[in-house]
């Protein structure tokens, strides 16, 4: 049994040899093998305590460390932050050693093929060698989406043109089959990207709308041409829409035709009140007619326009009868009434024709039956109506008038 027990202890002694240490180790008396004592071993080789433990260094100190991502190409990797097993495949052209260290899985004279122009549908492509990560593809190639077509255009996972009847929004359409370059233009609450995607030509916040007057149509389509659109003043208003006549041409357009005054007008409410049976296409029908409670709380306008006898403002500036009112927002004299019509010290400004400078006026009677407009020193009357008698629309002298009443008249706002 002694002899058994020396041979256990001679074999430890060994085990630590084994290890990479040179060890001084000896049987005592009692055949038990002594511990090494404060035997350290320098670069990855054995380190011994004197309870006999042992512990190795795993990585070598003059192995480097891979980094991936740190711009150099260090450790494992077989070119800057790529392959090598550790980080991620490397691209095309880059260096290689075996197929693993490449997204193509294709290793060849040391260098990766690239996998956009190896002949083989791989890794994220939609087709051979087109779509996803590498080049679009062209017509009649396999897509998942637009981006994979040079066309922009995936329809029926095909790239090609878009159709307007497929039930997909495809191509550069704003909407399913409207909007764009190609389709039609989209109708109310479909999307959209301007004006001239929609059928109202007004786009607001993505999504095709009515204006809220002619002068929002005019500056989201300025080449539209003077006609009757449809508005909606209120916008999610209760309001309903309202087909109006857009003059979009005197005085850098976007007038919206308020009212018509008969020559035998009696009233004082034109701006308060929805007058008569409006007629958008501006017609003389011998009646006084007019949308001013559904129109002016809603435009936050700042001018008026006044044609006297006749329709067109163009007509009315070569005659000299038109008056361009120009104002605050929110102006009482030509928000509500006339009656309540208060403000009398406010002043306003006015023109002659669309290319004449701006000059002072105020309002110089304005009542429960009166609304009267002067210049400012109050010697010349511009316009003025009365709802004391059948008087019509004033022709005033200043502008260019003889101070006579019965006049038809009609105005615009803007």
């Amino acid at each position: 049994m002694q002899f058994l027990s020396k041979i256990k202890a001679l074999g430890a002694c060994i085990s630590f040899s084994l290890l990479g240490a040179s060890l001084a180790c000896s049987l005592d008396k009692g055949g038990t093998a002594s511990s090494p004592t404060d035997a350290r071993v320098e670069d990855g080789e054995v380190e011994v305590d004197t309870a006999g433990e042992v512990s190795t260094d795993t990585q070598p100190a003059d192995v480097p460390v891979t980094e991936c991502g740190d711009g150099v190409k260090n450790g494992a990797e077989t070119d800057v932050d790529c392959g090598g097993g550790v980080c991620g495949a490397c691209g095309g052209g880059r260096a290689c050693v075996e197929a693993r260290d490449c997204i193509s899985r294709q290793c060849a004279m040391g260098r990766c093929v690239d996998s956009c122009a190896d002949g083989t549908r791989n890794n994220d492509e939609t087709d051979v060698d087109c779509g996803g990560s590498c080049d679009a593809c062209a017509d009649g190639r396999k897509c998942g989406k637009p981006a994979d077509c040079a066309s922009g255009t995936c329809s029926g996972g095909i790239c090609g043109v878009s159709k307007c009847d497929d039930g997909v929004k495809n191509g550069d359409e704003t909407d399913v089959d409207c909007g764009g370059t190609v389709c039609p233009r989209c109708a109310l609450g479909k999307g959209c990207s301007g004006a001239a995607s929609c059928v109202t030509s007004f786009c607001a916040a993505g999504v095709c709308a009515r204006p809220p007057s002619c002068s929002a149509l005019h500056a989201a389509a300025p080449g539209l041409t003077s006609g009757i659109y449809k508005i909606d003043p209120d916008g999610a208003g209760a309001g309903t829409e309202l087909d109006v006549y857009c003059d979009m041409v005197t005085a850098g357009g976007g007038w919206t035709f308020l009212a018509h005054v008969n020559q035998d007008y009696v009233g004082g409410t034109l701006f308060g009140v929805d007058t008569g049976t409006y007629r958008a296409d501006r017609a003389d029908d011998a009646t006084t007619y007019g949308r001013a409670a559904s129109l002016l709380p809603n435009l936050m306008h700042t001018e008026m326009m006044v044609t006297i006898d006749m329709v067109e403002p163009a007509a009315a500036v070569a005659a000299s009868r038109l008056v361009i009112f120009q104002y605050k927002a929110g102006l009482k004299a030509f928000n509500g009434g006339p009656v309540p019509c208060s403000g009398l010290d406010e002043t306003f400004q006015y023109r002659l024709s669309p290319t004449d400078p701006l000059k002072a006026a105020r309002m110089f009677i304005c009542d429960a039956t009166r609304w009267q407009a002067r210049v400012d020193d109050g010697s010349l009357s511009l316009v003025l109506f009365s709802g004391g008698s059948a008087l019509g629309q004033y022709w005033g002298a200043g502008i260019g008038g003889d101070n006579s009443w019965n006049h038809d008249a009609w105005w615009y706002v803007r």
